[in-house]
Parts: C-alpha cells; sequence; structure tokens
C-alpha cells in the first residue's frame, strides 16, 4: 500500500467581485424602491384627511339644508353661484346670515330661480346649530304688464319659520 493521504478539506472558492457587487446593487435598488412607496403612499394618505372646514362654511351648509326643506322639489335644487355667509360679530354664539341663489321646480315644474337668506346661530362650542329663520325670494321676470307680488309665510316641518315672496329681480 502507498501512503497516499486523503485531502478532505475542500478547495478554497474564488469569491467574484461581480457577485458582491450585484448583491449591493439589488439590495439598493429594493431600499429605494421601498422608500419611494413609503412616500408616495404617506403623500396619499395626507391627500384624503378631510381639511378643517371654516365656520362659515358650515353655516352655509346648514342654511342649505334649511332652504331645501322649504322648497317644493327639493330634490331639483341646483345652488347657483358662491353664498355669502357674514357673522353679527357676536363672540357668544353668533349668529350667522346667509344669502345665496338656488335654482329649484315649484308646483307647475317650472324652474325658477330662488333667492334666499338664512339666519342661523351656533352654539358657543361650534358643535350644534340652530336655523332662526329662512327666507326664500322667487324671482320672476319682469313682463311690462307692472310687478306682481305674491308671498307666503308657513311653519316647516322643523319647526322653522319660513316666507316666500314673488318679486321682479334686477
Amino acid at each position: 500500500m502507498t501512503d497516499e493521504t486523503i485531502n478532505t478539506e475542500q478547495p478554497e472558492l474564488r469569491k467574484s467581485r461581480f457577485g458582491y457587487r450585484a448583491r449591493f446593487v439589488a439590495i439598493v435598488v429594493l431600499l429605494s424602491i421601498t422608500l419611494l412607496g413609503g412616500v408616495a403612499l404617506a403623500l396619499v394618505l395626507a391627500e384624503d384627511k378631510p381639511k378643517p372646514r371654516s365656520v362659515e362654511d358650515q353655516a352655509i351648509d346648514m342654511c342649505q339644508d334649511a332652504v331645501l326643506q322649504s322648497l317644493k322639489a327639493p330634490s331639483t335644487a341646483d345652488f347657483v353661484g358662491e353664498p355669502i355667509a357674514f357673522s353679527d360679530g357676536g363672540e357668544v354664539a353668533p349668529v350667522y346670515t346667509v344669502t345665496g341663489e338656488v335654482d329649484a321646480e315649484n308646483s307647475f315644474g317650472a324652474m325658477l330661480r330662488n333667492l334666499y337668506t338664512c339666519d342661523i346661530q351656533t352654539s358657543n362650542d361650534r358643535d350644534s346649530w340652530t336655523v332662526e329663520a329662512v327666507d326664500i325670494v322667487l324671482c320672476a321676470a319682469e313682463t311690462g304688464r307692472g310687478q306682481s307680488w305674491v308671498t307666503g309665510r308657513g311653519r316647516g316641518g322643523t319647526g322653522v319659520d319660513w316666507m316666500i315672496e314673488v318679486v321682479v329681480c334686477p
């Protein structure tokens, strides 16, 4: 027998520089994609947050709801233009007056332009609103035969007084 030694050691594998570079590039690319995805998600979620509404905007919304309750055909209502809301200046439970225009059908199905004014009071903490009055003025076209006035008053289902007038609008 010959004295042969059996070498059980594994030969050392040569590590290529390309392997380290490829791994490094892959890790950098994955981290970049993850970071960009996180930024994009944060931007999308930031846009979904409701923006705080001003007290005037809240008053407008509440008054428009009250106007809808006073119309004959509220489903046909289309609020036109930008309504105006202003306060009486009171610091404790101020009263806001909202004025605007709404197109809506009357009892005969004719679409008419309506001018409305609404007085609404807010609580001290601005959590609740009380509609004090809703006035709706229907604009009629001048016919050349003079002006005719038709007025009506009543109490809505919510207990809010309302008034409707037909006048010739400028």
